[in-house]
């Protein structure tokens, strides 16, 4: 531009001494194109120092943080520019992914397509956030659905402990039933085994008793009573072992040489050990 020039680099020129002017407002097409020229140099620069003025500041709230997050998950305005269809391209768009944004970026797209629907109906933000949130469902169903499974499955084992013991308690109660206990209490005769046998000059009566007690015994002794149609007793008779050990079970058989009565009976009347 000449060096006499009053007007601004900003403002077109007044017509010239002549009274001419050209049709861009400017003394000649060649002062225009310099005006041009710097015009655009101009509008570069601000754009360059805008750029280096942005870059300033973000690098100076990063410091100001001391936070060590990379710019590249800090979401720009880019965000909420429309979505494309390349992965890529949007990454490159918005300044960086993270591998996470980029696996949903990539998984929502194809999720859209899938749909038929647009992409570019959607911006690059809405694309990777709501694809994480279906995401983020879908693990969250799926642990329910765990939980729900495990809570099943453990309604189960309980009802079926709880049917074991139940069943267990009910043999236990049956058994008792038949169980006889003596002095002390752990000594258990089981009216099961009790039963007669006939012999050529006498009878036997049978039965088994277990020492269930914690400690070896070193004598027990079965007392039976014989009754008479009446009902009352008409003689006793006894058996006996010595040394029966924790655990173990005796077989007595007591021989009997009185006749019982017509209608008679006879029963074990007491167990007794020491």
């Amino acid at each position: 531009m000449p060096t006499n020039a009053k007007a601004s680099p900003l403002t077109p020129a007044k017509a010239n001494q002549h009274g001419s002017q050209s049709r861009d407002g400017y003394d000649s097409p060649a002062q225009g194109e310099a005006v041009t020229v710097l015009l655009l140099g101009t509008e570069i620069e601000g754009v360059r120092m805008h750029r280096v003025i942005c870059a300033i500041v973000a690098l100076a709230i990063v410091g100001c943080s001391g936070s060590a997050t990379s710019t590249s998950t800090v979401r720009s305005s880019r965000w909420n520019d429309k979505a494309l269809p390349s992965a890529r391209n949007a990454e490159r768009h918005v300044g960086g992914f993270t591998a996470a944004q980029r696996a949903a970026y990539k998984k929502g797209v194809q999720h859209i397509i899938n749909r038929h629907q647009k992409v570019g109906s959607f911006t690059i933000a809405q694309v990777v956030d709501q694809q994480t949130a279906r995401e983020e469902a879908r693990e969250a169903a799926i642990q329910r659905d765990r939980e729900r499974k495990a809570a099943v499955a453990r309604e189960a084992r309980e009802r079926a402990a709880a049917a074991a013991r139940a069943a267990r308690e009910a043999r236990i109660a049956a058994e008792e039933r038949h169980l006889r206990h003596g002095e002390p209490d752990c000594l258990v005769l089981d009216d099961r085994t009790l039963h007669t046998e006939s012999g050529e000059y006498t009878w036997y009566i049978d039965g088994k008793v277990q020492n269930r007690c914690d400690r070896d015994l070193h004598y027990v002794q079965v007392s039976i009573g014989f009754y008479d149609s009446a009902g009352n007793l008409a003689n006793s008779g006894l058996d006996n072992v010595a040394n029966l050990a924790a655990g173990q079970t005796w077989a007595f058989r007591k021989a009997v040489y009185e006749s019982n009565t017509s209608g008679g009976t006879w029963r074990v009347e007491k167990i007794t050990g020491f």
